[in-house]
């Protein structure tokens, strides 16, 4: 959490932490019973210089980022919503491979919380035979 919203990185690996992801867009959905809505999206090809994200960094959901394309306005995030957070980036290729370029794509389910202290916070959600186990999150 960072200034009360949910902040998202990525995966925290040799490759990330050797050479940061060159981060293309961020898009945050609400799970509903039948179907996912967008709540956020932003496009970050226009970035420049390119906007690189190390494991030890984090994007705030609804930041205002320079020279990014929102294409979906922040919503408010409620406590006892299913999220998740997909962020789709691109790293160079190790030498020798053929492709300069791959894709990569990191997710994560969420939720939010009131802490004891009352404080909002962000529960991630593990996963169960390939499912977000969403009991672990509060109900409204």
């Amino acid at each position: 959490m960072e200034n009360a919203q949910p902040c998202f990185s990525i995966n925290d690996t040799h490759e990330a932490r050797t050479l940061p992801p060159e981060i293309a867009s961020v898009t945050v959905r609400k799970h509903g019973s039948s179907q996912s809505d967008i709540v956020w999206g932003v496009d970050l090809t226009a970035a420049t210089p390119h906007f690189r994200l190390a494991p030890d960094q984090c994007i705030r959901y609804a930041a205002e980022i320079p020279d990014a394309i929102e294409v979906k306005a922040p919503e408010p995030l409620k406590i006892g919503e299913h999220y998740s957070v997909s962020i789709n980036a691109f790293i160079e290729s190790p030498q020798g491979k053929p492709d300069k370029i791959q894709n990569r794509r990191y997710l994560r389910d969420f939720c939010l919380s009131r802490s004891a202290n009352a404080s909002l916070e962000a529960i991630f959600v593990p996963r169960r035979s390939g499912k977000p186990a969403w009991e672990v999150c509060p109900t409204g």
